[in-house]
């Protein structure tokens, strides 16, 4: 969660084979990091430095799923999504899984990637407009709304889902042995005030077309959340 693992990025592994023919999944990637060691070494020792890498959220999803015997999908179903009654919430995980509203449709998007002549290509999305090969979650995969978003931050804001411990040990930078203190707790980026108060956290998120920001404002009390699904945003 620290980011400092030293792990090598799964989307860099060549050739992955996967138990579905129709789309790779976390534990198609897990074995790849003993079995494309040697072509993906650890960048460094663990707690050595930070460094973002998207392995460490599929790692920390697949530990979900052994430890719930759930799919990540299904895991932040039963423990998120339903509680707070984010009906516009799932999870891509595999084929087919789309949910349908029955005054709104599918409840999807289509991101899309500008091109450097003009204009913009569909560049991800869900069935029915995509079926997409690179399932893999705990980077990314979620769908929402801003509505459900808006009830994700009320459950955060009042500390229903961890415990004040957690959330305090959550919103601290950490210290690496390169003698750096990095602004990244457990998994958010974290800002300071020049006397080293916590004034902010919240993070970005790209793929696919899509652009995200969820930005809190402690300060303030004001959160600022923004989705889109135009590279340019």
């Amino acid at each position: 969660l620290h980011h400092t693992s030293g792990l090598p990025e799964y989307m860099s592994f060549k050739d992955v084979k996967t138990k579905d023919p129709k789309f790779a999944s976390n534990e198609d990637h897990i074995p790849q990091f003993a079995l494309q060691r040697e072509l993906f070494p650890q960048s460094f020792a663990p707690g050595e430095k930070f460094l973002y890498i998207n392995s460490n959220y599929l790692l920390l999803a697949s530990i979900i799923e052994r430890l719930s015997k759930k799919s990540y999908g299904a895991f932040l179903r039963d423990e998120i999504f339903k509680p707070l009654k984010m009906s516009d919430s799932w999870v891509y995980e595999k084929p087919g899984l789309t949910p349908r509203h029955p005054r709104l449709g599918y409840q999807n998007a289509i991101g899309y990637e500008k091109q450097e002549k003009g204009g913009f290509k569909e560049e991800w999305a869900s069935p029915p407009f995509r079926d997409e090969h690179l399932l893999t979650t705990g980077d990314g995969a979620v769908w929402t709304s801003l509505r459900d978003m808006a009830k994700w931050d009320a459950a955060i804001r009042t500390g229903k889902f961890l415990k004040p411990n957690t959330w305090e040990a959550a919103r601290k930078p950490s210290t690496t042995r390169d003698g750096m203190t990095n602004n990244y707790g457990y998994g958010w980026s974290l800002r300071f005030d020049d006397r080293g108060k916590l004034k902010g956290y919240g993070h970005n998120g790209s793929w696919g077309g899509f652009r995200t920001s969820y930005q809190r404002d402690t300060t303030r009390d004001r959160t600022i959340i923004l989705l889109s699904n135009r590279s340019d945003f």
